[in-house]
């Protein structure tokens, strides 16, 4: 299920935060504001994204997972992406946990060929 909310309203209120990493959850809508949230943060702060729906068991296939984060890169330096897992806040059993986790970090390339891939995993904001 894919859901067509908006963040565009807080955008302008970005820059106000005290924050290091500003999290979006953007697997319910397909990344469909990166360019508006990249230039909204500041610089200085990480842009935190959310690669997996975790309102919904469905598992995320790995090639999809690749996708929406390449998407993200079209819009946001690299070394300013994060990703968040958010697993903790929907009382998601560990193995469908653990299946999206394996998404995440599962090379999306046939045979999983493409050697090892960089995922910072942030559970929440944490304050300057």
């Amino acid at each position: 299920m894919r859901r067509h909310y908006s963040c565009k309203q807080v955008l302008p209120y970005l820059d106000r935060l005290d924050v290091d990493v500003n999290t979006f959850e953007t697997a319910d809508n397909d990344g469909a504001e990166f360019g508006e949230t990249a230039a909204a943060v500041s610089t200085d702060q990480k842009i935190c994204i959310g690669v997996v729906r975790h309102r919904t068991l469905q598992v995320e296939r790995s090639d999809e997972v690749a996708a929406l984060i390449r998407k993200a890169l079209m819009h946001i330096e690299p070394e300013r992406v994060s990703s968040d897992c958010g697993f903790g806040r929907q009382g998601m059993s560990r193995i469908h946990a653990l299946y999206k986790m394996v998404a995440i970090v599962q090379d999306g390339l046939p045979g999983g060929s493409g050697g090892p891939r960089y995922v910072s995993l942030t559970l929440h904001s944490t304050k300057k």
